[in-house]
């Protein structure tokens, strides 16, 4: 089979192979509100191009992913399926430049072409190119690997370097940064690839990629802007990011089990003995294959750890998490290592080879049907509570909002506690507990006024509400207007007043919500002819909205009255 013919069968797997996924709704229990559905900038269209590129979205600078999303609403408005199809359109790009690039690594056709087929239809990629708002994740890595070829073409021995290949990867570099500041990896991957074809390194070509680096880093703080909040339990720290190390590298070819958000793996006497067989494993490798462990191995092994390093607790920049979506580009330096050095199959089994890309596909069909809303979402992200804290609180907190708080508890006292990275984790778990108990009371009719004193002293201390809001980010909405009710429940209107302005100012992105509470504190302060003009600022963000009407309709009565 020629090349091109591998490329369209690589195209056309791929794309079949997440097509059931264009008919799927947004997520509302996760990113896709912020980036899509309440996004004003997007919904304003061509003529807030600017804010939308230079707003920040929840902590992160993406500027290109949201102008794409701009040409999606153009197109299809809030129609969810032109999202889904733009997004696999993307990834199908990726898997053709994949398979590029295990070509210019040196890597035979036919074993480029199986491990790009792998690499597009294993089911970790479901997280990255189902799910929405994680266009990021794709886009990068299309722009990540496209500047790799191109830097390696640039690079290509036996024929003169072309300044176009080594502008065009400088500038695919610029635009991976420009959707998700992991592309910041990128000159030190670029390093290694040059080490693995010419077994030296080479600084001086990349000049370039490190000053766009070094202007990125400048002018953007978004890589560093978490280093040392979520710092804790530092003697562990190298221990879990290695145990993470090994468990993206392992699930690369093992797929065992897949969860969607982010499932906290327990450490158990297993793991430490997995750790040790695969350090054992490379060991015996570099003492045995020298040659192709430091030139082929270790240089794809490195790749892979360097773009991992800011989220699997390699490095301290965030907490020691695990998802799925994070392996989107380090799988790809994973197969490559593993495409180096196996030798070409056997005549006689070489038909049996097709077995591994088919169980893979049956894996990824099986679990696509998760992402087809935020219930299925939810319950997978569950169906294992000791590994999955973080969808516990945010199952919780949705089943709350439905009012079934009680529902809600339950889930999180299924969620265990026996992380041992969990001192933070611990108390959010608690914080969550004592949150939906309350709101289990109240909403079962119990007194406000009593619930009270119960509520503020969980709510009352900063860090509590931080944690829980970065976990789930919609729950504030949900918690601290009903422990305002039990503020005024209790005669104690300017503490309710204190309530709706701190929840004011926990979505400053979202106008509409700021507007509308701190219209709202400032009515409880008699303060009617301020809170006119938070009504109307909330009414010009969300023209249907029954309560912002009546409110502004008070206010405005109130007002005048104060007047005459």
């Amino acid at each position: 089979m020629t090349s091109k013919r591998m490329c369209w069968l690589l195209a056309g797997v791929c794309f079949l192979t997440f097509a059931a996924s264009i008919n799927y709704p947004f997520l509302g229990c996760q990113d896709d509100w912020a980036y899509v559905t309440a996004n004003r900038h997007l919904q304003a269209g061509w003529s807030h191009i600017v804010q939308l590129a230079t707003t920040p979205i929840l902590g992160l600078s993406t500027p290109l992913p949201q102008i794409s999303y701009l040409v999606d609403h153009s197109i299809a408005g809030m129609e969810p399926w032109i999202y889904h199809l733009i997004n696999i359109l993307w990834h199908c790009g990726m898997v053709l430049l994949v398979f590029r690039l295990f070509r210019e690594l040196g890597i035979r056709r036919n074993a480029a072409f199986f491990a790009a087929l792998i690499f597009a239809i294993h089911p970790q990629r479901v997280e990255s190119v189902v799910w929405i708002s994680e266009r990021k994740d794709v886009m990068c890595g299309f722009f990540f690997i496209l500047s790799c070829v191109c830097y390696m073409a640039y690079r290509r021995p036996r024929r003169p370097a072309s300044a176009v290949y080594q502008w065009g990867s400088i500038a695919a570099m610029a635009a991976a940064l420009a959707s998700k500041p992991s592309a910041a990896a990128l000159p030190f991957v670029l390093l290694a690839l040059d080490f693995h074809r010419t077994e030296k390194f080479h600084w001086k070509p990349l000049i370039g990629h490190f000053t766009v680096l070094a202007g990125y880093l400048l002018l953007s703080q978004t890589l560093l802007s978490g280093t040392g909040k979520n710092i804790s339990n530092m003697g562990l720290r190298p221990v879990l990011g290695l145990r993470n190390y090994c468990t993206y590298f392992l699930k690369t070819f093992y797929p065992s089990e897949v969860c969607p958000l982010y499932p906290y793996i327990n450490l158990s006497p297993a793991d430490f003995i997995l750790i040790g067989l695969c350090i054992a494993a490379l060991i015996w490798f570099i003492a045995r294959f020298r040659k192709k462990a430091v030139y082929d191995v270790l240089p794809m092994l490195f790749c892979a750890g360097i773009v991992l390093a800011p989220v699997c607790g390699i490095i301290i920049f965030s907490s020691a998490d695990f998802a799925d979506r994070y392996s989107y580009i380090p799988s790809v330096f994973f197969l490559a290592a593993a495409a180096l050095i196996l030798p070409p199959v056997p005549e006689k089994f070489r038909k049996w080879t097709f077995c591994i890309p088919v169980l893979l596909l049956i894996r990824t069909w099986l679990y696509l049907p998760v992402w087809n809303g935020d219930g299925p979402l939810l319950q997978a992200a569950c169906s294992v509570p000791d590994y999955n804290y973080r969808g516990a609180i945010i199952y919780a907190e949705v089943l709350t909002k439905q009012g079934k708080a009680q529902e809600g508890l339950e889930i999180l006292k299924h969620c265990g506690r026996s992380d041992p990275r969990t001192a933070r984790e611990k108390i959010l778990l608690d914080i969550a507990d004592h949150l939906f108990a309350l709101m289990t009371r109240y909403q079962a009719g119990e007194d406000p006024a009593k619930l009270f004193p119960e509520f503020t002293k969980i709510l009352a201390p900063d860090k509590n509400r931080d944690l829980l809001q970065r976990v789930a980010y919609l729950s504030l909405l949900t918690i601290l207007p009903a422990h305002a009710d039990c503020a005024l429940a209790a005669g104690k209107p300017i503490a309710a007043a204190d309530i709706y302005a701190t929840l004011a100012r926990s979505y400053p992105d979202e106008p509409f919500t700021e507007a509308f509470y701190m219209g709202v504190s400032l009515m409880l302060r008699r303060n009617a002819a301020e809170a006119v003009k938070y009504f109307e600022r909330a009414l010009a963000e969300s023209p249907d909205d029954e309560p912002t009407k009546r409110n502004l309709e008070n206010a405005r009565r109130l007002a005048a009255g104060k007047q005459r």
